[in-house]
């Protein structure tokens, strides 16, 4: 079944316009901060060593047994990491060359920063467009964003 609706004088196809690419938008935070918590917690760079079945990384990194395996498997969802038949989780090619710290190749300093000074005050954007008022609480922040805007 086609669903048409009328959008001013033309009628459009919903089958034609799917949403699928603004629903990725909408929950690409999810994503995100998924890989950002990783980092935080070094789990590519302890799969680096060896993999490791869940309870086995959980444990590594200190985790609560609540919600573990569900961030493994996300993070396997976004292709980040693998687990073999026998429930291992490893690191994908990708992650193992740019997400383990002691590569050479590591860019996780960057995605660091994101995550500790950048994701709260984006999390924040729709407070800060309606009050203006700054939010990474950088000293000055007002009197930059005066200069550059």
């Amino acid at each position: 079944m086609t669903l048409i609706f009328q959008l001013g004088d033309r009628k459009m196809d919903c089958a034609a316009v799917p949403p699928d690419r603004i629903m990725a938008i909408g929950h690409g935070f999810k994503a995100a901060k998924a890989l950002l918590s990783a980092l935080e917690l070094g789990l590519f760079t302890a799969l680096a060593e060896e993999p490791f079945g869940a309870e086995a990384l959980r444990r590594r990194l200190g985790l609560h047994a609540r919600g573990a395996r569900d961030f493994f498997d996300a993070l396997v969802a976004v292709g980040l990491l693998e687990r073999d038949e026998s429930g291992r989780y490893s690191n994908t090619r990708e992650a193992a060359l740019y997400l383990d710290r002691n590569q050479p190749t590591y860019i996780g300093g960057e995605l660091e920063f994101v995550n500790a000074r950048q994701f709260g005050p984006w999390a924040n954007l729709t407070a800060a467009l309606r009050k203006g008022k700054p939010q990474s609480g950088a000293p000055g922040a007002d009197e930059l964003w005066r200069l550059l805007f």
